[in-house]
C-alpha cells in the first residue's frame, strides 16, 4: 500500500514540473529500468502455417514506469527456432502514457516456403521440438 502511495504522489509531483527538468534527474538508463518489455501473457505467438498465406504473429506487453509518456518508434525483432528464421521491424508508433501499460503492440508477417519448412523441421507432431528465441531491439521517444 505505501508504495502505491508514495509512486502515485511522484508521478503527481512530476506531472507538475516542466520536463527538461525532470530529464535533468532521469537519464536514458534510468529510464531504461522503468520500462518493462515482455511477451504478452495470452497467445503470445500464433503460428498459422496452414491458411493460404502462411503466418507468423507475436504480441508484446510493454509497461511504462516512468514519468513520462513514451512513443515506441520502431521494434526490430530476430526470431530463432533452433536458428534463425526472420527478421522484422513494427514502424508503427504507438503511445505508452506514463505508469500505463499496453499488451496491443504485435508483429505479423508472412512466412515463406523455407520458413514455413523451417519451423516445421522443428515440430514434433504438435508441438515444437526446439526452443524458441528473440531478441529485440526498441527505439523510444
Amino acid at each position: 500500500m505505501v508504495p502505491e502511495v508514495t509512486g502515485a504522489i511522484f508521478r503527481q509531483f512530476f506531472a507538475k514540473i516542466p520536463a527538461w527538468l525532470i530529464c535533468y534527474f532521469y537519464g536514458p538508463d534510468k529510464i531504461a529500468k522503468l520500462i518493462d518489455i515482455d511477451l504478452r501473457s495470452n497467445c503470445p505467438i500464433n503460428f498459422n502455417l496452414n491458411a493460404d498465406v502462411p503466418e507468423i504473429s507475436l504480441y508484446f506487453y510493454f509497461n511504462n514506469r516512468s514519468p513520462f509518456d513514451l512513443i515506441l518508434d520502431r521494434l526490430l525483432i530476430e526470431l530463432w527456432i533452433g536458428q534463425p528464421v526472420l527478421n522484422g521491424v513494427v514502424l508503427r508508433r504507438y503511445v505508452i502514457p506514463k505508469g500505463e501499460w499496453r499488451d496491443n503492440i504485435y508483429f505479423s508477417c508472412s512466412l515463406t516456403s523455407q520458413q514455413q519448412n523451417q519451423i516445421k523441421k522443428s515440430c514434433n507432431g504438435q508441438l515444437l521440438s526446439a526452443s524458441i528465441s528473440f531478441s529485440i531491439t526498441v527505439y523510444l521517444t
